[in-house]
């Protein structure tokens, strides 16, 4: 679409060439932006192309080892739900949060153009290149079922079908649930990737045999399987009653009209006028209060007043952590800690009401599953499955939260981290996550134990072996708070944007270090000698605080710019 007059455009990009050209440092600064794109884009597709291939080989690689169509559709299933929740993500982002809607609101354009033209970036960089998913995944089952020229037909048919169940599914989250916790499903699939790719030599064989068994269900309970179960009609067994399926498809690609409408009308550009807010006198609190009582202060107090707080040193005045562990950590924090957690989690620190919020639902969990297993053992797998699946995303938002700290905010053209505006070093910020962290480890450590102990209950584990395994992944979970944090702060730099000595030389240290993590925590779990064992799994936890450091030396060094540009 076009955001003005064509001749308008034709004419600007005709001056804009002809003062590049009349102008030897623009033509420098022209190439220089060009190539960086062009790389930019290679790499993207790469990476896009990558991940479709290895979506493809294990969709052939799980139908070689079961010989059941129903297994390669699981791969498939899951793979849409992954892209699913990266659909919706970046949705919301291009539509509410993108770095041009400043300029476009204040341009004379209407809001539906608006709308039209995000939804054209999304449809461009998002949708089409999740169709390419959709060819690769059928064409694998394809090839691994030897059909006919006319099942290939089908086969392709029902990938576009697939694409336009997902594009449906895209809109109808981001315009009907749009507050889901989108991210910690990416995550999620992000680690349990990693698990697969370091172990998959150990628990291969296991994780096969299981997704064997509830890929039929599976691809029943989840809405991006249920267009892939239709390729089983094309199998000489298949069962037409998967025809019924047909009806809730057609149901949520209705809905793209609407869904389409609703987040067109949630996209309005008005100017906020926020009434006048009352002053905060340190140490009172009103929201404790009645608010049909009297108000205790005047909206806006007195100059005299402002004085005197700021001569006690009253506006020095502190949160009030709320919790046991919460003053805890609070009592550990020095005075300048406790300003940095004050600065990164303007709420305050919350880790006990969250943890029984996590105890309430495992414990619901288990008592569910038993109770299910008494009706069906596959209803019990689901139960629990879905249970740890849920529980494991909420330790990880606790375990690894930043809170406020690494918020990026856009200026002039770049974006720039909130804390570059104060006078925070590296060692500090990260000291204190660390000490938030570390407060969490022994309720991460009886949460992963218990899992563990979980586990000896299908797995036939003795209860020693299990609590060990799972002291083991709960350390080592735990210890890649070293590299998330660096990645924190990674991400609010240029240090990977440009190609410079300094990045040809982080990258590979950064990359090796990771695999290096991954491959010793690997087999640090499941390596059988346990001394080697041990000593393996010990040099996964130094390697993850070696690349922490590699990484702070770097950056105290004044190698990274903190203004980046926007990714593409």
């Amino acid at each position: 679409m076009k955001l003005h007059s064509p001749r308008f455009e034709k004419s600007l990009r005709r001056g804009v060439k002809q003062a590049v050209r009349s102008s030897p440092e623009l033509k420098k600064e022209h190439r220089k932006a060009k190539g960086a794109v062009r790389r930019q884009m290679q790499a993207a597709w790469f990476f896009r192309i990558f991940f479709a291939g290895w979506m493809g080989f294990a969709v052939w690689g799980v139908i070689s080892v079961t010989n059941h169509p129903a297994s390669g559709l699981a791969i498939i299933s899951l793979w849409n739900f992954f892209m699913l929740s990266v659909s919706v993500q970046n949705l919301l982002t291009l539509l509410y949060k993108a770095t041009d809607l400043p300029a476009l609101g204040l341009l004379p354009i209407s809001e539906p153009e608006i709308f039209r033209w995000e939804m054209q970036k999304f449809y461009r960089k998002y949708a089409l290149s999740s169709l390419f998913d959709q060819i690769v995944g059928f064409g694998a089952m394809a090839i691994c079922l030897h059909l006919s020229y006319g099942q290939w037909v089908l086969a392709m048919m029902l990938a576009v079908a697939s694409w336009t169940m997902l594009l449906a599914l895209a809109l109808f989250c981001a315009a009907r649930l749009p507050r889901l916790k989108y991210q910690m499903v990416i995550s999620s699939f992000y680690l349990l990737g990693f698990i697969v790719l370091i172990a998959h030599k150990v628990i291969g064989d296991v994780l096969v045999k299981f997704l064997d068994s509830i890929a039929p269900g599976l691809n029943l309970i989840l809405p991006t399987g249920w267009v892939p179960s239709l390729f089983q009609l094309m199998s000489p067994g298949g069962e037409w009653m998967l025809v019924v399926l047909i009806i809730p498809i057609v149901f949520f690609i209705s809905t793209i009209k609407n869904s389409l409408e609703l987040l067109r009308s949630r996209l309005v550009y008005t100017e906020q006028e926020q009434p006048e807010a009352s002053d905060q006198v340190p140490g009172v609190d009103l929201d404790e209060h009645d608010p049909d009582d009297a108000p205790i202060l005047p909206a806006n107090v007195g100059v005299t007043a402002i004085e005197e707080i700021i001569q006690s040193r009253q506006f020095l005045f502190q949160m009030s952590p709320q919790g046991w562990f919460e003053k805890r950590l609070w009592d550990w924090f020095n005075t300048r800690e406790k300003a940095l957690a004050e600065f990164a989690f303007p709420t305050g620190i919350h880790i006990t009401k969250p943890w029984k919020l996590i105890l309430r639902n495992f414990v619901i969990m288990v008592l569910a599953g038993y109770a299910f297993s008494k009706v069906s053992v596959t209803i019990e797998f689901w139960t629990f499955g879905i249970g740890l699946f849920i529980t494991f995303c909420q330790c990880l938002a606790q375990i690894l939260g930043n809170g406020s700290a690494f918020r990026v905010m856009f200026n002039s053209g770049v974006n720039i981290p909130i804390y570059a505006g104060y006078p925070i070093s590296f060692n500090e910020l990260s000291g204190m996550l660390f000490k938030a962290a570390v407060i969490q480890l022994p309720l991460f450590m009886v949460y992963t134990m218990a899992c563990a102990l979980l586990s000896t209950y299908f797995t036939g584990w003795i209860l020693s072996t299990g609590i060990i395994f799972g002291f083991k992944i709960g350390l080592f979970i735990f210890s890649g708070r070293f590299i998330t944090t660096a990645l924190a702060f990674s991400a609010c730099t240029n240090d990977s944007t440009r190609f410079r000595l300094r990045t040809v030389a982080l990258i590979p240290i950064f990359l090796g270090s990771f695999c290096l993590y991954l491959g010793l925590g690997g087999a640090g779990l499941f390596v059988p000698n346990a001394l080697v064992a041990w000593l393996l799994w010990f040099a996964a936890i130094i390697d993850a605080y070696i690349l922490f450091r590699i990484y702070g030396w770097f950056y105290h060094a004044n190698r990274f710019d903190l203004m980046s540009f926007p990714r593409r």
